[in-house]
């Protein structure tokens, strides 16, 4: 069992819920996300579709409305499995055919092939990423769509630091009850803290309390943007040579090459993408502003952003070290260095958000009412996850580095 799903096993939570209230919002949403990686409804109709990691099923019930012939969930998480369970029992699901396993996908043993698979908020978390990525590609017929979702130390940044500061204050609340009252407790301080900043993103559309389960005190979240990062280049190094890049969103890689000119070969059409992303890699920082491109002061910034989440993942969600106000102001360096970056890189709102951020250690340990109060930095907020959509190439197209089997 890896450390994602023990952390949902040992709480009993599944913090992927949607505010489904307005059921036509919900299904628009979904909808336009797919037509951005460019599936369209009509693509899944009479077709055979896996969704690997589901959660409790609020989007799979808009996918079940397309018409595919066979949809297979594979949930391993018993309280999402549950809860999806219930959900469905409600929806509309036509004349599809609808499979439910509670399982891991290697416990997953049904031996045929799709012509869709899903997969998000998953992979980032995982130790054996390549793995189960091939697992995952594996079940796909060539011409078949492959959905992933992706993130880095970059597009993750601004959560990073709100992990940081909700360290800071869970070692300075003092006494707290051991085991699952504690983990009520800090769930209820931090959703009042960080309630006002999440109310300042418009398409926010699950609690915040889900939020901060499974930002904040997720004990995977850090690792994913050190040696579990699983970026938009890493899922082309593993699958690149099977499988062409199909689309992204949010959609800010660019493929200039003139159809009649773009390679037969997966791996060379997809460098291109490759060379795009390094690019542009700095517009993941802030959702509202993308910068100025720079292939090679993106290297540096990454990095500065790798070092940061490194010292977070270092201090337990519920029960981190007390710092002295000097260590702290010594961990947050790389801030400063991400800071002059953000100048050169014309990342205003990134520059400015930093800047309050840093204000508030300036003096010694803001308070609840600080954070919660910061502007700039409450508002501020990464691309998070990138999904990506990928075709595996028909036979005798592409072919996997040496050592890899699909």
């Amino acid at each position: 069992m890896n450390e994602l799903l023990k952390f949902y096993e040992q709480y009993k939570i599944s913090p992927v819920s949607q505010d489904i209230s307005d059921l036509e919002m919900h299904f628009s949403r979904r909808i336009g996300l797919y037509r951005t990686l460019g599936l369209t409804p009509l693509l899944f109709k009479d077709r055979d579709v896996l969704e690997v990691a589901p959660g409790s099923g609020f989007n799979s019930i808009v996918t079940a409305s397309f018409g595919a012939r066979t949809y297979d969930l594979v949930e391993p998480n018993t309280t999402g499995f549950n809860k999806m369970a219930c959900i469905f029992e409600n929806a509309s699901n036509g004349k599809t055919a609808i499979r439910f396993f509670n399982c891991r996908l290697d416990e997953y043993q049904e031996q045929r092939s799709y012509d869709v698979v899903l997969c998000e908020g998953l992979i980032q978390g995982l130790e054996n990423q390549e793995q189960f990525v091939i697992r995952l590609a594996n079940y796909l017929r060539p011409g078949g769509i492959l959905v992933l979702t992706c993130s880095d130390a970059i597009s993750l940044f601004f959560e990073t630091l709100r992990q940081y500061i909700s360290r800071v204050l869970v070692a300075q609340a003092g006494s707290l009850a051991p085991g699952a009252t504690r983990f009520a407790q800090v769930t209820e301080m931090l959703t009042e803290i960080f309630f006002p900043h999440l109310r300042s993103l418009k398409g926010m559309s699950r609690p915040v309390s889900d939020w901060v389960h499974d930002v904040l005190l997720n004990p995977t979240v850090p690792s994913e943007s050190i040696e579990n990062e699983f970026s938009v280049a890493r899922c082309v190094e593993i699958l690149g040579n099977e499988f062409w890049l199909y689309g992204m969103s949010p959609d800010f890689l660019t493929h200039l090459g003139w159809y009649k000119e773009i390679s037969p070969e997966p791996s060379k059409h997809n460098q291109a993408y490759l060379e795009s992303f390094y690019s542009q890699w700095q517009s993941l920082l802030h959702y509202r502003e993308t910068g100025r491109p720079d292939a090679r002061r993106n290297l540096l910034l990454h990095g500065y952003c790798q070092q940061f989440a490194e010292t977070v993942a270092g201090k337990d969600p519920l029960n981190p070290p007390v710092l002295s106000h000097q260590a702290i102001l010594q961990e947050l360096e790389p801030i400063r260095q991400i800071l002059s970056l953000t100048e050169s890189c014309e990342l205003d709102l990134s520059h400015a958000a930093l800047a309050q951020f840093l204000g508030l250690f300036e003096k010694g340990i803001p308070t609840p009412a600080d954070i919660a109060q910061a502007g700039a930095f409450g508002t501020a907020f990464g691309r998070g996850q990138q999904y990506i959509s990928l075709v595996r190439a028909e036979q005798g197209s592409g072919q996997l580095p040496p050592g890899k089997k699909l």
